[in-house]
């Protein structure tokens, strides 16, 4: 059994998070890790939007797509591993604000990474502040955050049904990644080729839409042309 004076409260603090114990001195390395992380997520912006048309897509734009997932995968993992080395692991936070920024801002990293830093870190100074002064005790953040983050996932996956199949998602990005593109002055080319590319997804989406709505009375789809 944990002692309930010195081991369970360090238990609960690294297994649900809390900002308590943090104070400027215990910024300095975490930061040189969380810096050293996200500047290449910066640098690699746009290489990352090309990933939205698939790993054949962006290959055909010159794009080395495992090179690139890797990097963005230990990126991601050091920031990760820097943060929780502070507050511990405080659940959802990855999963709220990304979509939120994401809703306001849309898919282009340019714009989406920076929000969505700046937005993490003032959600989660709001719900620190909402666990100091709610009750007499302060909770820990991990509580906090799931009661914003679990209603937050139903409604992102009752709404991802209704609107439609994965491949529906994927053209739509895919514009809107062309649609960035198109303002690099130095890419008209492959501008040209990912919006084809998008048309061409989007229309094949549309024949599979039509063929899936059209049946006979046995069940099976009637062939639309085309």
């Amino acid at each position: 059994v944990a002692d309930p004076y010195d081991k369970l409260p360090v238990i609960v603090y690294w297994l649900m998070g809390s900002l308590a114990s943090i104070s400027l001195d215990s910024l300095f390395f975490p930061l040189i890790f969380m810096g050293a992380a996200f500047i290449p997520l910066f640098l690699l912006r746009w290489r990352i939007n090309l990933l939205s048309f698939g790993d054949e897509e962006a290959q055909t734009l010159g794009i080395p797509v495992e090179r690139l997932r890797l990097i963005v995968i230990l990126c991601a993992t050091l920031l990760t591993a820097a943060a929780v080395s502070l507050s511990g692991i405080i659940g959802l936070v990855g999963l709220i604000v990304p979509h939120l920024v994401r809703f306001i801002v849309g898919p282009d990293f340019r714009f989406l990474l920076p929000g969505s830093a700046l937005m993490g870190g003032l959600f989660l100074l709001a719900s620190d502040n909402l666990a100091r002064t709610l009750w007499t005790m302060e909770i820990p953040l991990g509580i906090l955050t799931s009661l914003f983050g679990v209603p937050f996932f139903l409604y992102l996956l009752i709404k991802i049904i209704m609107a439609g199949t994965e491949e529906e998602w994927y053209v739509t990005g895919a514009k809107i990644g062309c649609l960035r593109l198109w303002k690099r002055a130095h890419l008209p080319k492959h501008f040209l080729f990912c919006r084809a590319r998008a048309d061409a997804l989007s229309a094949r989406s549309e024949r599979r839409w039509k063929d899936d709505s059209i049946q006979d009375d046995s069940g099976t789809a009637v062939p639309t042309g085309g």
